[in-house]
């Protein structure tokens, strides 16, 4: 086909509708105003195609195909297409309702199910144009209708449009309800922000949009690139006229200065609906200029505005604000290579490498399209260098289109606050970067919000997050500052550079951080170990092979130079060192004073040197460190708000807490040698965590913890030797043993699940104290603490009112604590792996999450909140879930039911097993985190027979189903589905579906093995003409006694309402991955109609495969 005409329009319709009067009018208007339109002839060289629908306009096959072809020349050859509805609504068209659907479902008997599902989705398509409507734009006047459609039209051909770069991966997606919002008829004027970091496409897509929509206006402007046309010479006045020529059609307009600008275009929007588009608009000045008053436009106006700055509109002006999304892993690959290679995917033998610089780009289009265009053509030595190169000096192109945001941020305080955060806070918990970072000056809150508004950083879950792209950016304009001398610069975050630095202590005053990890060292910057030093350190419990990485233990002894402490003596503005497996030698007298976040991993030092100085920290971070003792005695740090000594397997006590006034969190989670905490931190009236996970030898929790007004998380899972306090014995017996522990003539007895003095209270005290915790707690961990039920009895949980997430997972209790009742915010209560429960009930209304996955035991679950969801995976004697499922005998079924699966004769139906299906991959992948006695029940899991009951009934998502011995299915059921167990059949006309009932023999060998999910049998229905989907693959299976008997098993859905007369209905049986063990005889279908049950009357079904459809039954119903 040849290039389109510029003027040329092609009408599309069906004749018998209105080819003599609406299409007839419509053709003269067209050719009066000049414009060439051809009635016919899909062949012609048109620009514009106008397709009138209407309620008949799918009963004419021509006018389908038709459409067909004119949506793919819009496609391919960029044609123009308006829809206009005559006296049809567009979400019939949309979803096939009325005539329509009755149309395609006539075409379905004669064309086959491949056509009309072509039309189908061209029907669709074309709904989703918009265009225009008679009814909604002329109130049914024809004339005036008429009229309209030549406005748009003559808009169209005379416009010209805007190049629109070639491969615009995934913009359909990204725009779809973009569009649908510019033509949702609204009479109100609606403001659109697009938004998002340089080089994501903000200008594409509004370039899209325009060109999409701008024929649905009456007056339409796209002006590009306002931030840098605004800089030159009379910028704004330029744009100004550009708006008022390309809505009024007029060529040099007068404008004299920005304020009868503004004048001159309210006067040409308030007249007429227009859509107006600016693109890269970075000052409010700007839009303030362009725009004047959003309340001028005349209603049903559009504008777009793309900017890097989300809030850069008073929010109350936006209607909609769209944050344009990065390219997935596969539509980045694709842009990639159509960028590289000249098609959608990498050729033979650089697919690795394509891969790892897409990887590199994170999704960002630009840098797709950059790196893509300098690899094309370059062999693979090439290609592994850059990609080394792009390691360290990003390319210049991408990183100066980048630079553009930083440098619009409105202070130096904002800049240095981005430049810390690219280099070392990514990742960190926005309330720790706020505490260190409000200390070193900065107003933090609001530099954040503003670096957000920038799109230059975001913060998901609470975490600071910044695309790979634009932390490139922000280190590099740090490298810039010395590229010679990395000791001149403000920040060394490489490891090699951060080494050569100390090593050669060429460091500066001008350095504010250091990251330095001695395991990322390359081979010949290994900082010296000794062999004295790495037996002194050695851990039994934590071997040096799990500190250090494989790949380096063989160079732990290279004899090169300690790191001294003088390297740091010119550093006195150094605020952040952060160091893992490094050795300092000398003293800390000259360290720098002003640090206030202090991480050094893996440290190799029983104590902290007294002279280092660490009064200014607001954090210290020593995990992994051979710790005995944190300093000896008190030490004030008055700043000091988090302290991590994590995984310090030394460590045996905690430091006296009483000078660390302002300490906010405290962890000491894996402290395997940890006995006691401190009475003194009780004085840590500001802690709101205290994390002790996994200290296995700590003996007691100080009583003072009571006094922690503010405590809000609080961790012990995984102390299974706590000792309970009895705070009323005897005075003999307490004078003898102190508060921490109760003792006998023998033993220490610890906090085991049956509460040792329980069972010794003759030998000791009959009065024992309850367990009290802090009100103020939000979250409390109490896993694999070895509690059982009558712990419980003295841990006092009642007077929790504020905690909101309880986890119990991994103890030996049958029963969740009675006191949980009491606890009315409690919103999650986690009780996995704990194998020994039987129950959960009367939980508080507000719970949300109850996570009983790998409760092995657990039979029942009643009496929870009705919006509470329940994780069961791997219990394998549940069998009642209230409301969700429920397993109970037949007996007690609903009769009607049972009447639907031609039930009846139930004394003379066997017992069955039954097994629950179980998720191996869960059940097993970690098992040694857990408990010995979880380990255990787990371990039997697969000893567990069957269980075995009398037959019963299983509800489930509108399901009922049912498992019985028998060796054939019976001749109810009078649809037989053959080999591979899979057919479709239509709803027959005049007759209300009731609900489907299916019968399923198989039979099972490897009875005694467990059974789980994806290896099951599984019957799946869908609605193909509604796109609606069903899926059964039960919860609940029945096992044979022997390998070659049959079990069947029979279903009833209660689907009826979802199915109507004239939709494709398609059923399918299988048994998924388990062919070897589970291996299907038979199935069969029974449809249940309404009638049958309002009248009690037999129906005989007929049928026959359709001519046109494969597997296709059509179904017609006779009362006998």
């Amino acid at each position: 086909m040849e290039n389109p005409s510029s003027s040329s329009v092609l009408l599309s319709y069906r004749a018998e509708d209105t080819a003599t009067a609406f299409t007839d009018h419509l053709y003269t208007a067209l050719i009066q105003a000049g414009i060439q339109t051809f009635k016919q002839g899909i062949d012609r060289n048109w620009k514009v195609s106008v397709i009138i629908l209407t309620e008949g306009y799918a009963l004419c096959q021509s006018c389908l195909e038709q459409l067909n072809v004119i949506l793919k020349c819009k496609e391919k050859l960029d044609r123009s297409i308006l829809p206009v509805f005559y006296d049809v609504d567009p979400s019939d068209i949309r979803k096939h309702k009325g005539k329509i659907g009755e149309a395609l479902g006539l075409h379905e008997q004669s064309s086959g199910t491949e056509s009309v599902e072509r039309w189908r989705q061209a029907l669709a398509e074309i709904a989703d144009f918009g265009g225009m409507v008679l009814q909604n734009q002329a109130d049914g006047h024809e004339s005036k209708f008429i009229r309209k459609i030549v406005n748009v039209v003559t808009n169209r051909i005379s416009r010209s449009g805007l190049y629109v770069a070639p491969h615009l991966i995934g913009i359909e997606r990204r725009t779809r309800h973009i569009n649908s919002w510019m033509r949702d008829g609204s009479s109100d004027v609606g403001l659109l922000v697009v938004c998002g970091m340089g080089g994501i496409g903000k200008t594409t897509l509004a370039k899209f949009i325009y060109m999409s929509n701008f024929y649905v206006f009456e007056g339409s402007s796209c002006v590009l690139n306002i931030r840098e046309a605004s800089k030159q010479p009379n910028g704004l006045v330029k744009l100004q006229k550009q708006i008022l020529s390309e809505i009024l059609k007029k060529d040099n307009e007068r404008v004299s200065c920005v304020d009868e600008g503004i004048v001159k275009i309210s006067d040409a929007v308030s007249g007429k609906k227009v859509l107006l588009v600016l693109d890269d608009v970075d000052d409010s000045n700007q839009v303030n200029a362009v725009l004047g008053m959003k309340s001028l436009f005349y209603p049903g106006s559009k504008i777009v505005i793309t900017t890097r700055q989300k809030r850069i509109l008073n929010p109350h002006l936006v209607d909609k604000v769209y944050r344009v999304e990065t390219l997935d892993r596969d539509e980045s690959l694709e842009l990639f290579s159509w960028h590289t290679f000249g098609k959608p995917h990498p050729i033979e033998g650089f697919l690795d490498c394509s891969n790892e610089v897409v990887k590199r780009c994170g999704g960002n289009p630009l840098a797709l399209r950059v790196l893509g265009s300098s690899l094309a053509g370059k062999n693979l030595d090439v290609w592994q260098s850059t990609i080394n190169k792009l390691k360290v000096v990003p390319n210049n192109r991408i990183i100066e289109l980048l630079k553009i945001s930083y440098e619009s941020l409105e202070d130096n305080d904002d800049r240095s606050l981005f430049l810390h955060i690219a280099c070392f806070f990514l990742g960190k918990d926005k309330d720790f970067a706020v505490k260190i970072l409000d200390k070193c000056e900065f107003f933090t809150v609001v530099g954040i919000q503003n670096l957000i508004d920038k799109d230059l950083l975001s913060v998901p879950n609470g975490h600071l997050v910044m695309h790979e792209l634009i932390q490139d950016m922000g280190r590099e304009i740090v490298r810039q500052e010395s590229l010679e001398e990395p000791g001149r610069r403000s920040r060394l975050w490489r490891h090699g550079e951060s080494f050569y630095v100390l090593k050669n202590k060429t460091g500066t005053e001008t350095i504010e951080g250091i990251i330095l990890d001695g395991n990322m060292l390359k081979d010949h910057e290994k900082i010296r170990i000794t062999s004295r030093e790495f037996l002194h350190n050695s851990q039994p419990e934590r071997s040096w092979m799990s500190i250090f990485s494989s790949h380096t233990m063989d160079n732990l002894g290279v004899p090169n130079e300690d790191l001294v402490t003088d390297a740091f003596i010119k550093m006195q503005k150094l605020k952040f060192l952060l160091l893992s497996n490094v050795q300092l030698c000398g003293c800390y007298k000259k360290f720098p004073k002003k640090l206030r976040w202090l991480s050094w991993h893996s440290l190799w030092l029983e104590s902290l040197p007294s002279d280092m100085p660490l009064e200014n920290l607001i954090a210290l971070d020593l995990q992994y460190s051979s710790l005995k003792q944190l300093w000896k005695g008190p030490k004030l740090i008055r700043c000091l708000k988090f302290l991590n000594l994590s995984h310090s397997y030394q460590l045996e006590r905690t430091p006296d807490f009483s000078e660390l006034p302002n300490l906010e969190q405290l962890i000491l989670e894996r402290c395997i040698n940890l006995t006691e905490v401190d009475d003194s931190i009780g004085y840590l009236e500001g802690l709101t965590l205290l994390n002790l996970n996994g200290c296995t030898k700590l003996r007691r929790i100080p009583e003072s913890i009571c006094m922690l007004k503010l405590l809000e998380t609080l961790d012990v899972s995984g102390c299974c030797n706590l000792e309970y306090a009895a705070m009323d014995l005897p005075a003999k017996i307490a004078d003898g043993i102190g508060m921490n522990q109760i003792e006998t003539s023998k033993h220490v007895r610890p906090w085991n699940p049956v509460l040792w003095l329980w069972l010794w209270k003759d030998k000791v005290c009959r009065r024992i104290s309850s367990i009290s915790f802090p009100a103020s707690l939000v979250t409390l961990g109490l896993s694999e603490c070895n509690l059982g039920d009558n712990a419980f009895l003295h841990v006092d949980l009642s007077k929790l009112n504020a905690l909101k997430d309880l986890n119990l997972s991994g103890n030996p209790i049958s029963y969740p604590p009675e006191s949980i009742i009491h606890l009315s915010k409690l919103e999650k209560l986690s009780l996995t792996a704990c194998t020994r429960l039987k129950s959960i009930s009367q939980l508080p209304n507000g719970v949300d999450t109850v996570d009983a996955n790998d409760c092995i035991s657990l039979e029942k679950v009643c009496g929870l909140p009705s919006s509470c969801g329940v994780l069961y995976i791997n219990c394998a004697n549940l069998i009642e879930m209230d409301p969700y499922f429920k397993l109970e005998p037949l007996e007690n079924v609903n009769e009607e039911i049972l009447r639907y699966l031609s039930l009846s004769n139930l004394e003379m139906i066997r017992n069955v097993a039954f097994r629950l299906r179980f998720d191996i991959e869960t059940l097993y992948s970690n098992p040694m985190v857990l408990p010995k006695f979880v380990q255990n029940d787990i371990t039997n899991i697969r000893c567990l027979p069957p269980k075995r009951l009398p037959a019963q009934g299983f509800y489930c998502n509108s399901i009922f189903s049912t498992f019985l011995l028998s060796e054939h299915m019976p001749s109810w059921f009078n649809t037989k589905l053959s080999e591979p167990f899979h057919s479709s059949f239509m709803v027959p006309v005049n007759h209300q579906i009731r609900g489907l009932s299916f019968c399923f023999v198989y039979t099972c060998s490897e009875s005694k093995e467990i059974v789980c999910e994806g290896f099951l049998p599984c019957i799946s229905i869908s609605n193909l003409s509604r796109t609606m989907n069903w899926k059964q693959d039960p919860l609940f299976i029945g096992i044979p006694e022997g390998d070659q008997e049959r079990m069947m098993w029979l279903s009833y859905w209660d689907i009826g309402n979802s199915l109507q007369p004239g939709d494709v209905i398609e059923v399918s049986a299988s048994v998924g991955q388990a062919k070897t063990r589970f291996s299907i005889k038979e199935v069969g279908m029974r449809i249940i109609f309404l009638e049958e049950q309002q009248e009690s009357a037999n129906f005989d079904i007929e049928e026959f495969p359709s001519p046109r459809h494969q597997n296709l039954l059509i179904v017609r119903v006779f009362p006998k």
